[in-house]
């Protein structure tokens, strides 16, 4: 079986280290994974490196800097990271992502890559404003204007993010307890892109959408509060309180921007159809388990 060489974006990252894993670990088909990384001599890329990524250096800033990995390439894994350039001001950080990201898309497209797999997020303009997701629609409308070969990888909340969350014995989630919160595992997201580079008949052209589970801040508390051993709570705001956070200045107007989408109901995710095409992929509760070490450090019984 002939091999095909796929380059990661951000290999040392959760979401390109995921692809490069699941790339290495498919049984059906052969991958030389090339991961691009500022600083080869990393931990982060050390530990890929051990899994069998052939390491690149190179910088989303400069294109030129990868392009020689991207050579001979049938597909890419493209991802860049709003929140490492953003300090407060939403705009750069925005105009940093779209102008790395449609860098990426320019060099693949000039070296003749095949297929780009891009982590996504939808624009709900103009209900609402939101840089984190705007970015990204950005970077999938300028694939879709050049009619790049690629499949947009729309993701979901990080599991993860209740590390961040962890207030003690508090899940500190400054919204309702019955709001929806489509998310999944980001260290799974290679099943979603490892299938879209299956199939390139199926998904080039094709919008693909990673989600695990739909989840409140009530069940995910529970289920905390199993792993924990102790009782979590969950803040349960009101939709009152979690808007006037906003109008007060007490949370960051970004994070903030992020909740309204999920408490106003304009992100959604089918998890059906998501877990169809990664049947692997975990729900919250099987993803806590795996990670019992970690939430009994972060959630601390009062």
């Amino acid at each position: 079986m002939a091999s095909r060489k796929i380059v990661v974006f951000g290999v040392t990252g959760i979401q390109g280290a995921s692809v490069a894993k699941a790339l290495l670990a498919d049984t059906e088909n052969k991958w030389d994974v090339v991961g691009i990384t500022r600083d080869p001599a990393s931990k982060g890329s050390k530990a890929v490196a051990d899994l069998g990524v052939t390491l690149a250096q190179g910088d989303l800033d400069d294109p030129a800097s990868y392009a020689p990995a991207l050579a001979g390439a049938y597909g890419a894994f493209i991802n860049a990271n709003f929140w490492a350039n953003y300090k407060g001001d939403a705009a750069p950080a925005k105009a940093t992502e779209i102008r790395q990201c449609s860098g990426a898309v320019d060099a693949a497209l000039a070296a003749g890559v095949k297929h780009i797999v891009y982590s996504a997020l939808e624009s709900f303009a103009p209900a609402q404003e939101l840089p984190h997701f705007d970015s990204k629609a950005e970077v999938v409308a300028y694939l879709k204007k050049l009619n790049a070969p690629a499949t947009p990888l729309y993701t979901a909340y990080y599991y993860s993010n209740v590390f961040m969350s962890a207030k003690g014995a508090v899940l500190d989630l400054p919204i309702p307890e019955d709001a929806v919160i489509p998310a999944f595992d980001a260290g799974q997201i290679g099943l979603w892109a490892r299938a879209a580079f299956r199939d390139p008949a199926k998904w080039i052209g094709k919008d693909m959408y990673a989600a695990g589970e739909n989840i409140t801040a009530k069940q995910i508390a529970a289920v905390l509060s199993q792993v924990a051993g102790h009782e979590v709570r969950p803040l349960n705001y009101t939709r009152e309180q979690f808007l006037e956070l906003d109008k007060n200045g007490a949370l960051d107007h970004e994070i903030w921007l992020n909740y309204l989408a999920i408490v106003e109901d304009r992100w959604h995710r089918d998890v059906k159809a998501s877990r169809e095409i990664a049947p692997d992929a975990w729900d919250f509760k099987t993803w806590a388990e795996n990670n019992a070490a970690a939430i009994k450090e972060h959630f601390v019984a009062a």
